[in-house]
């Protein structure tokens, strides 16, 4: 009887492990494609990765994922048709997930190219996600705070763990 449910308890484990790295495996691809989107300044294909009721969470203060949504649109276009380069890279030092969902904490790195003029924000961010019938949707992204290029460069070993 031991021996069964060690061995049950064996298969538990293995199974949880599998669905844990296709989740992981699925966020990955999730966060790819934002930063694609980002990056070619396609403003639908990045619309469309977020939840139609998401909440955008900018040091505290809400907002409809939608408001801020039109606020990045103009920073698109720019992208779109070559005025500005632009990109975003992610990175986790935790990441939880249960029935269909996710949450990611860490930061992002933020940069855009125009001209001479170069920028570069780091923040910290948590993120919420639902898996959806299309597939993984950000419900709500949390722009913690600013932080520095070391606390940056200091989760790359965090995330290497």
């Amino acid at each position: 009887m031991k021996t069964l449910w060690f061995a049950l308890f064996f298969v538990f484990q293995i199974n949880a492990l599998a669905e844990e790295s296709t989740r992981l495996a699925e966020l990955d691809k999730f966060w790819k494609r934002i930063s694609q989107a980002v990056g070619k300044g396609d403003f639908e294909a990045y619309r469309q990765l977020h939840h139609p009721d998401g909440v955008w969470l900018m040091h505290g203060s809400p907002s409809r994922m939608e408001t801020a949504h039109q606020g990045f649109r103009e920073g698109f276009q720019h992208t779109v048709q070559g005025e500005v380069q632009a990109g975003i890279e992610f990175r986790w030092s935790q990441r939880r997930g249960g029935d269909g969902t996710a949450l990611e904490r860490g930061a992002y790195r933020y940069w855009s190219k125009s001209g001479d003029v170069d920028y570069v924000q780091y923040t910290a961010c948590e993120a919420v996600l639902v898996k959806t019938s299309d597939g993984w949707r950000l419900l709500t992204m949390n722009h913690v705070q600013p932080l520095t290029e070391a606390q940056w460069t200091a989760l790359t070993a965090v995330e290497k763990q």
